[in-house]
C-alpha cells in the first residue's frame, strides 16, 4: 500500500496509520484528541507502536491491525473501528498513566 501515513498516540504509545485518502487520515484526526496527532508519522523508538492501514476496496474500506483484518464495511464505521484501537492500545500501554473513561463512572 502506498498511500498517506500519520501517527496518532500519547504517553509514549502511538498507532501508526495509512490509508488510501489524505482526506480519511484527517476524519479520523477529526474524531481525536487534538495533541494525539503528530505531525510526523515517525515516533521515537522507545514508543509502544502499532500498524493499522485502511485501505478502499470498491466501496468499502479494509481495516487492518498488524496485518489482521479487523473490519470490512463503510467509511464512517472503519474509522470509528481505527478510532477505538487507537484510544483502547493507549489506553492500555501508556507509561506511568490512568485513564478512566467515562462510562466507567456513576453519580449516584
Amino acid at each position: 500500500m502506498n498511500g498517506v501515513t500519520a501517527a496518532f498516540g500519547r504517553y509514549g504509545v502511538a498507532v501508526v496509520v495509512e490509508a488510501d485518502d489524505p482526506d480519511e487520515l484527517q476524519a479520523l484526526a477529526v474524531l481525536l484528541p487534538r495533541e494525539w496527532r503528530r505531525s510526523d508519522p515517525a515516533v521515537p523508538t522507545s514508543w509502544r507502536v502499532r500498524h493499522m492501514t485502511i485501505q478502499r476496496s470498491g466501496a468499502d474500506r479494509h481495516v487492518r491491525c498488524d496485518g489482521v483484518t479487523m473490519f470490512v464495511g463503510d467509511l464512517d464505521t472503519a474509522l470509528e473501528v481505527v478510532r477505538s484501537e487507537i484510544q483502547t492500545f493507549c489506553a492500555g500501554f501508556a507509561k506511568d498513566r490512568t485513564f478512566i473513561h467515562a462510562a466507567a463512572l456513576d453519580i449516584a
